[in-house]
């Protein structure tokens, strides 16, 4: 019995370290496709390769104003988020490569904040001329801006300069933010509109909001932000009776009366959210709210372990054809009067272009399948460690088109923080 015992443990002692190897060698891939093609040369990352709107474009709203199908659409989201990814792997395994990469991707991210005079405005990249930009934001974008240049903030990457500069810019975002009652801004022609509403008693808001009062109180050490961060904790919603911190024990679950589907389409935008409750649970003090993070981390988790296992369903050999590159002949535009105006046309232009197989499958069975590894990543939770590993293993990212492969890096950075070697 004995012997069936250790040689059940040598075993399965070889399928992790092979496993392990695997997605070690496959995130090696990844980062060669990530840097060749891309990261712009402003700095950010791109949701798919194509080329920068002009200036005009940008003023005009072509293809529309939120820049959505455009390939920077979400410049500030996937650059946040690739930065801490990159941060924590250098934090790990300190090398001159990844160095490199992240004080690029922080130039990209810290211009991204200062191309408006517009306090707290977070664009989606810019445009040719590198300082013309769409006037909406999100805090789809706000949020990982926030979480990478405090992310890269804590690293041993910048020098003294550099870290005075990205805290000065972190809070003043923040501070713009906290007098807008943390709604996000709008600049240009919709200027002193705005577009996201952290303040909303959602997990896809909650988690958020908390993230960005306390690290105001950890850059800032005031008992001002300190007081502002419980007082949110304890908040609670007129309407369902929750609280912030009940909301972030329960998980994205409790949002699918509100964005239908989240495991299918919305997954990788709740991984800013999972992302920042790990923050927020490393860094607590509090032993009770410590807890309700750890139940939200490890809910999220389970959620996302019945996705993860869906890219098996991603056949590497496919040659799958990608039409969306060229957004300029793609989708029909009109001029749009407002930010939900903006939304509607994009909405409209999504339904009316069939997207090629590329974009379908890469979407469906790469970014998502991804998406679940990082979050079941950042729960680390151990029982979890294989369903990360293979997914990152399973992908030839030579053949990717969509910018989305930084979910592998995320993933990966994470499994290697949160889940050990």
């Amino acid at each position: 019995m004995k012997i069936q015992k250790t040689l059940s443990i040598v075993y399965c002692f070889f399928i992790c370290a092979a496993a392990y190897a695997g997605a070690q060698k496959a995130m090696e891939e990844a980062e060669k496709t990530i840097w060749s093609g891309f990261i712009s040369e402003y700095g950010f990352v791109l949701d798919y390769k194509g080329e920068l709107p002009s200036p005009q474009e940008c003023i005009d709203g072509r293809p529309n104003y939120l820049n959505w199908w455009g390939p920077t659409e979400n410049a500030a989201m996937f650059t946040g988020l690739y930065l801490s990814s990159v941060c924590q792997r250098h934090m790990l395994s300190p090398s001159q490569a990844d160095s490199d990469k992240a004080r690029k991707l922080a130039k990209g991210l810290m211009l991204c904040a200062s191309v408006s005079d517009v306090k707290g405005f977070i664009s989606r990249g810019v445009s040719s001329d590198g300082k013309t930009h769409y006037p909406i934001g999100s805090e789809d974008q706000t949020v990982p801006w926030i979480y990478g240049m405090y992310m890269y903030l804590k690293s041993d990457i910048p020098d003294a300069e550099e870290k005075s500069a990205v805290k000065s810019k972190i809070i003043e975002v923040c501070l713009a933010l906290d007098a807008n009652n943390w709604n996000c801004p709008c600049d240009g022609k919709f200027r002193g509109q705005h577009h996201g509403e952290l303040s909303k008693f959602r997990f896809f808001h909650a988690s958020c909001l908390l993230f960005g009062l306390r690290i105001m109180w950890d850059l800032t050490q005031s008992d001002h932000w300190r007081e502002r961060y419980y007082s949110a904790l304890r908040e609670s919603d007129s309407t369902t009776g929750r609280s912030r911190i009940g909301i972030c024990a329960k998980g994205y679950r409790l949002d699918d009366d509100w964005l239908h589907n989240i495991d299918k389409n919305f997954l990788w935008i709740y991984v800013k959210c999972q992302a920042v409750l790990r923050v927020l649970y490393d860094i607590e003090q509090d032993a009770e709210t410590k807890a309700a993070y750890f139940s939200g981390l490890r809910a999220n988790a389970e959620s996302a372990s019945k996705v993860v296992r869906e890219y098996k369903l991603y056949d590497n050999s496919g040659n799958y054809q990608f039409t969306s590159a060229d957004w300029r002949k793609i989708y029909k535009w009109r001029p749009q009067k407002s930010p939900k105006d903006a939304e509607n046309l994009a909405l409209e232009q999504l339904k009316s272009y069939p997207h090629g197989s590329a974009r379908r499958m890469e979407r469906n069975y790469m970014t998502n399948p991804l998406s679940a590894a990082a979050m079941l990543a950042f729960s680390g939770d151990a029982q979890y460690r294989e369903a990360v590993e293979s997914a990152i293993s399973h992908y030839d990212y030579s053949k990717f088109h969509l910018g989305e492969i930084i979910y592998a890096s995320i993933a990966y950075s994470a499994l290697k923080t949160y889940l050990g070697k």
